[in-house]
């Protein structure tokens, strides 16, 4: 008897002090991320915005690969390739009035493809780290967007010279996204980017119409993607 009493203070003390340092100990809603490069593939959706003469590409689907590497703290070097797939509408120099509006007289439609590649920077708003396994950053990037097929479809019915071509632009990009990760090297993630690229003027419509600026049109377009990444 004198033996087990002693032994259950013991017990009770050690239990007591066991669940003080538990009580002490605060789980951090911050994790480290401890991968500095990562891969993703991406799709969704571009809106883009007209030109006067309504020869640009339609609204359509984006979809491509990003890479990044983290340099320092928040900042990571990010490189971005995408293929936009649109169509776009053909029109010659005559007017449809549509009441008091009238615009070029539409011909019929063509097929649109854009490359669209950039390098920027993105800025980690959480650093190196998640928030309860949330990532939120913003992104600013340069580069070119490169229109990878002629003339097609309804081009062939109106002359040489009313013909659109996309061409060669710089095109600029920003905006900002959220990665969810969903274990330690694989995250999902969504994103929202505005684009701005210059639209090239047919010639004839320059002629035709004092109101057709001759050296083009600069256009703002908004992305909306969804992917995933791996970290490593």
């Amino acid at each position: 008897m004198r033996l087990i009493q002693p032994t259950l203070h013991a017990l009770l003390l050690l239990a007591l002090a066991a669940g003080a340092a538990r009580a002490q100990r605060i789980t951090s809603p911050y994790r480290y991320i401890d991968p500095r490069q990562s891969v993703q593939l991406f799709g969704g959706h571009l809106s883009t915005d007209q030109p006067f003469t309504e020869l640009g590409p339609k609204s359509g689907t984006l979809a491509g690969g990003r890479y990044a590497i983290r340099m320092n703290g928040p900042l990571e070097l990010e490189g971005q390739l995408g293929y936009f797939s649109s169509t776009r509408t053909v029109r010659d120099t005559t007017f449809t009035v549509h009441g008091t509006d009238s615009t070029f007289t539409e011909i019929g439609s063509a097929t649109q493809r854009v490359l669209v590649a950039t390098a920027g920077l993105r800025f980690d708003l959480t650093g190196p780290r998640t928030w309860h396994g949330l990532q939120p950053f913003l992104a600013v990037g340069g580069g070119v967007a490169v229109g990878v097929n002629g003339s097609n479809g309804a081009d062939q019915q109106v002359p040489a010279d009313l013909r659109f071509r996309f061409g060669t632009s710089f095109a600029a990009s920003g905006g900002g996204g959220l990665e969810w990760y969903i274990t330690h090297n694989v995250a999902l993630r969504g994103d929202a980017r505005a684009f701005l690229w210059k639209l090239k003027t047919p010639q004839g419509f320059a002629i035709a119409d004092a109101r057709v600026p001759a050296n083009g049109d600069w256009t703002q377009n908004l992305s909306f993607t969804a992917g995933a990444a791996v970290h490593f």
